[in-house]
């Protein structure tokens, strides 16, 4: 499935795109807030690049989306609607973003889209989101989506944050 956004494509990465991916995961300044905080291995690239083509994809169970600006077709990030790992009955929003797209207000776009994604196309009732309690400009992208916070979860990193919404409350 693709979807569009007003500056955003959404859609399946190609095989050839391989190094869009590894670029985006390498950056430490997109990793600083994601797992363990550090940039992926290319070990661990190759792992979730063969995730994403051989079960993801095949399986068609989860949401898994190369990021791209309309106006350019220049790949900008990442997306994904997946179970938590936390709790499979939980369904979780994901996106990174190319540092140098930061700021041009792709992530509340992009956020916001997965949301609808969710209801829309994967008929969740309760979206979430989870982020680390000092990602203020994530945590400000959730809020302005109309996500709440939730509750405090913890894992080997430390303490991080749950955000919700539901069908009831979407905007």
């Amino acid at each position: 499935m693709t979807f569009e956004t007003e500056n955003l494509i959404l859609r399946r990465y190609e095989r050839r795109e391989k190094e869009h991916l590894s670029r985006l995961l390498k950056d430490e300044s997109v990793m600083r807030f994601v797992g363990e905080g550090e940039p992926l291995t290319d070990s661990e690239i190759d792992y979730l690049w063969h995730r994403i083509h051989e079960i993801n994809y095949v399986e068609d169970e989860v949401g898994v989306w190369a990021v791209f600006n309309r106006k350019e077709s220049k790949y900008v990030g990442h997306a994904a609607l997946k179970p938590r790992p936390e709790n499979n009955s939980e369904w979780e929003i994901v996106y990174y973003l190319i540092k140098e797209e930061w700021g041009k207000g792709y992530g509340t776009e992009l956020a916001r889209k997965l949301v609808e994604i969710s209801f829309d196309a994967f008929n969740l009732k309760t979206v979430y989101a989870t982020v680390d309690e000092k990602n203020n400009p994530s945590i400000k992208i959730l809020e302005k989506i109309g996500m709440r916070f939730l509750r405090h979860e913890f894992d080997g990193q430390g303490r991080f944050l749950v955000y919700a919404i539901s069908t009831q409350n979407y905007l």
